[in-house]
This record gives C-alpha cells, sequence and structure tokens, in this order.
C-alpha cells in the first residue's frame, strides 16, 4: 500500500512578506535577514510618528461640541471632520505602499508626518465646516503614510527572529496615542480649545518628521534604486493575498471594528458632554426655583449656587465615588455626603433653617 501523499508545503519565510511570489521585484537594499544591529533610534522616532499620526485620528471625537458650538452647526454635521480623516487615512493606505517600495519607506513616512503636520496646522484655521473638512482629509492622508510603511520598513531592517519584540514596542507609540487622542483631546479643548489643539498635534507630527528626516540622512539607507511606481504589480500582489481564506477574514474583522470605531465611538465625548450639559440644567432650574421662594433682597444668584453645587458634587465624585485605589473610604455613601454637604451649604445661605 502505497502512504498518502502529502501537500506540498508553503516556504518560510524568514525576512520579507510570506506571500512574495517568484515574479515580484526584488526587495529593497534595506531588507534585512542577517543579525545586523537594531536601529534603536529610529524606531523611537517612528514611534513618537506613529503616536502623533494615531492621535490626530481621534483628536476630534472629544472637541465635537466645540467645534460645532463655533460653527455654529450641529455635532452631527461637525462629526464629518471625524469622517473625512478617517475616509483619508484608510483610502490612501493602499497608494502610499507601492509609493514607499518605489521612492524608499522611510523617506514616504517623513514626507506623510510633514504633510499631515502642516494640513493639522491650516485646519486650526479654518473659518467654516466645508474648508475644515478638506484640511482634515488632506491631514488624514498624510497620517495615512506613518504607521503602515513604518512597519513594514521595520520588517525590511530588522532580522526576523528579533522583530516581534521590536514591533511590540513600536506599536506601543500607536496604542498610546489613540488614547492620547481622546482623552488629552478633551482635556486640551477645555483647557487651550479645538484650535490650540490641533496646533499641538501639528506640531508634534512635523517635529517627528523632521526628526526622522536627520535620522534618515544618518542611516543612509533608505535610498532604493529608483524604479517606476508599478500600480498594476501592486493590485495583482494585493489579489494574491486576498485569496487566502484567513486574510479575507481578518480584513473583514477588522472592517468591522474600523465601523465602530469610527460609527457611534466617535460621538461618546458629545454624548456625555450633552449630559453634563442637561444635568447642570435640571440643577440650575432647581436652584432659580429655591430662589424665587426668598424674599427680593434676600435671593442669592441661582447661577452662583448651581456652580458651587456642581463643584462641590464633582469633588464628591472625584475622591469617593472612583473605583481606583484613589478612592477614600467612607462611613456613608458618596450620596449621603453629597447630601449633608448640601445642605450645609443652603443652611449658610439662610435658605435652610439650621436644627434647634
Amino acid at each position: 500500500m502505497r502512504a498518502p501523499r502529502q501537500p506540498p508545503r508553503r516556504p518560510v519565510a524568514t525576512g520579507g512578506s510570506p506571500f512574495r511570489h517568484p515574479k515580484d521585484p526584488p526587495l529593497s537594499p534595506t531588507t534585512s535577514t542577517g543579525s545586523g544591529a537594531t536601529p534603536t533610534r529610529a524606531i523611537a522616532i517612528l514611534a513618537f510618528a506613529s503616536f502623533a499620526s494615531a492621535a490626530n485620528l481621534r483628536v476630534c471625537d472629544p472637541l465635537l461640541p466645540q467645534i460645532a458650538g463655533e460653527l455654529a452647526v450641529s455635532i452631527g454635521t461637525a462629526a464629518t471632520v471625524v469622517m473625512a480623516f478617517a475616509l483619508a487615512y484608510g483610502v490612501l493606505q493602499i497608494v502610499v505602499g507601492p509609493l514607499a517600495d518605489a521612492r524608499g519607506k522611510l523617506r514616504m513616512v517623513v514626507l506623510g508626518s510633514l504633510w499631515a503636520g502642516v494640513a493639522t496646522l491650516i485646519s486650526a484655521a479654518m473659518p467654516s465646516l466645508g474648508p475644515l473638512v478638506v484640511m482634515r482629509f488632506l491631514a488624514g492622508a498624510g497620517a495615512a503614510a506613518v504607521i503602515p510603511v513604518a512597519i513594514a520598513w521595520i520588517g525590511d531592517v530588522v532580522p526576523y527572529e528579533r522583530r516581534q519584540p521590536v514591533l511590540a514596542r513600536y506599536i506601543s507609540g500607536q496604542i498610546l496615542g489613540i488614547v492620547f487622542g481622546q482623552a488629552a483631546g478633551g482635556l486640551l479643548g477645555d483647557l487651550i480649545g479645538w484650535r490650540l489643539t490641533l496646533v499641538v498635534l501639528g506640531i508634534a507630527h512635523a517635529a517627528a518628521g523632521v526628526l526622522l528626516f536627520r535620522e534618515m540622512r544618518r542611516l543612509g539607507n533608505d535610498v532604493p534604486a529608483s524604479r517606476e511606481i508599478r500600480w498594476a504589480q501592486s493590485a495583482a500582489q494585493a489579489r494574491r493575498v486576498l485569496e487566502d481564506r484567513w486574510v479575507r477574514v481578518i480584513l473583514g474583522t477588522t472592517f468591522l471594528e474600523g465601523a465602530a470605531m469610527f460609527g457611534a465611538l466617535a460621538y461618546v465625548g458629545a454624548e456625555l458632554h450633552e449630559a453634563g450639559d442637561r444635568a447642570f440644567a435640571v440643577l440650575r432650574g432647581a436652584c432659580e426655583a429655591v430662589v424665587a421662594a426668598l424674599p427680593a433682597g434676600e435671593r442669592p444668584p441661582a447661577m452662583m449656587m448651581a456652580l458651587h453645587i456642581w463643584s462641590l458634587s464633582h469633588g464628591i465624585a472625584s475622591l469617593f465615588a472612583r473605583g481606583d485605589a484613589a478612592r477614600r473610604t467612607l462611613p456613608m455613601t458618596p450620596e449621603e455626603l453629597l447630601e449633608a454637604a448640601t445642605l450645609i451649604y443652603l443652611q449658610g445661605l439662610g435658605i435652610v433653617a439650621k436644627p434647634a
């Protein structure tokens, strides 16, 4: 009896893409499968560039209420600035790959960082929504050339056996950028406004581009042999990749993730802002009703009362109702503490009689 025939095994790549085809052009001169030193400084700068790119991707989410208020549009209309950036960021990654292969990966990241920085700085000066949307689209086009091309460059220059920990350290810049974009976007927006927040991000993009340009000059190894951009060949390579079922599963999953990320999640900050405004309106209305019952000469300003109680509630929440290790322990609930503090405050104003 003959042994069952084994299917041919796919060769394992030791450096470069496992989806390469015999007809594909040779890898660029920056490709490394040996044991050369890891370009640590260049990777650190790439992480900084990715930080700025990822932060720019999410920074407008918490800024939507400010943008809508200043430009006199609804929050839904203002959200087109988020859509414009995300659309350019996603679609133009298809274009920057072949450009980077032909013109140099580090060079493309430098160009993308500077492009995104300039477009973001110009966005901060736009007087109306239409020009702002256009500039956010252009900023997304520049940011699209940062993270995917940086990962491809690391794959070229870092040997396969050391690549995973290097990529893990590099990708921390992107993760921190996403967190910073949403958290600091709201914080900086309240402190300095949405326009200066975009200025800060634009400067970060430009600084990353300048630092990376200097590092590229120092390394001197990102100048591939000049060749034309082969769009048809790139399309054929993409088609071969898509023939793999698991590639289609992963792309489909990330598409759904992106739809959720730039769909409902983009409005979370705006919804929280509106919920806070509604809560303060209720508090102010209650203070106005209490003040109206007092004699005309003894009425404190209702807005002052509302702001005092609002600040009091925020202080109690930050100290006693948080869910981390900084929470203070109390023999009563935060709600009981707020009620007691409010009664003491009202007694001080003479609105509530002191107990005999």
